[in-house]
């Protein structure tokens, strides 16, 4: 999209989360107004696969329908919900149902169910979650994913468009403009990056930093940044991919993005 360079390129960092050998995919909440391209962006942004798709948009899903998502796609990175508030509308149990798959598939991953035929395995059933919402609805407490601390256990990507910018995007929708796939290639299986002890500390900082905005103790955090600066390594080569201060900085510059109260304006 049209002048969404650096937050496309934390989108794409987030999904090869995915790709990080020994650690699993980071879930964030990608906030914005209605009609601020949410969907698009994430499109955009995905790292292009052979084969199988990075990442998988749902408009809506049920707990099976989770489980079966995983085994039809078990190299995609996320699943996109392009709005949580959906789920709502389904009865109490099939609510209950899809929630503990989500909390399964974002934490230790959908292993193993057990039906009346008997045991099956599920392969690729750990993904991480990339929800799209809007600012009155991430506000509102009430909402199903406060009650279950769904939103803790991901990181809020806030971003509104300056006015030049919408100007920019109404003029292209005029006159025509294509919205160009990521450049970057996602790898088929996942690859080892090497992370330098000198990075702990920095790392440490940057999630005690957030967690203190967001009333946590700072070991998701903390968790969570490890994998991003991971990725980001990534996201620069495959080839013998090491953390190095570039991916600091990028990961220091990155921050200002991860609210829950004030998005960032790009343009």
């Amino acid at each position: 999209m049209i002048g969404v360079k650096e937050l496309e390129e934390l989108l794409s960092t987030v999904i090869l989360t995915g790709r990080v050998a020994g650690r699993k995919p980071v879930s964030i909440f990608l906030i914005a107004k209605p009609e601020s391209g949410k969907t698009t962006i994430v499109t955009t942004s995905a790292p292009e696969a052979e084969g199988e798709p990075s990442v998988v948009q749902v408009t809506d899903a049920t707990g099976m329908g989770i489980i079966h998502l995983c085994q039809r796609y078990p190299r995609a990175s996320h699943v996109v919900f392009n709005d949580l508030t959906v789920v709502s509308g389904h009865g109490k149990s099939t609510q209950k149902y899809l929630q503990s798959m989500l909390n399964a598939m974002t934490e230790e991953g959908i292993q193993e169910i057990w039906t009346p035929a008997g045991p099956q395995k599920i392969d690729g059933g750990k993904k991480g979650l990339i929800a799209a919402s809007t600012p009155m609805a991430v506000s509102d407490g009430r909402n199903w994913w406060h009650r279950i601390g769904l939103d803790s256990r991901c990181i809020p990507i806030y971003y509104e468009y300056k006015t030049n910018l919408i100007y920019k995007i109404q003029n292209g929708l005029i006159i025509g403009f294509n919205s160009l796939r990521s450049s970057k290639k996602f790898p088929k299986l996942p690859i080892k990056v090497f992370l330098p002890a000198k990075f702990k500390e920095p790392i440490i900082n940057a999630a005690n930093l957030k967690a203190q905005e967001f009333d946590e103790i700072g070991i998701r955090k903390a968790d969570q940044f490890t994998t991003l600066l991971c990725a980001h390594a990534i996201f620069r080569t495959w080839k013998n991919p090491k953390v190095n201060d570039q991916d600091l900085s990028w990961l220091y510059s990155a921050l200002k993005f991860m609210s829950w109260s004030k998005g960032v304006e790009i343009g």
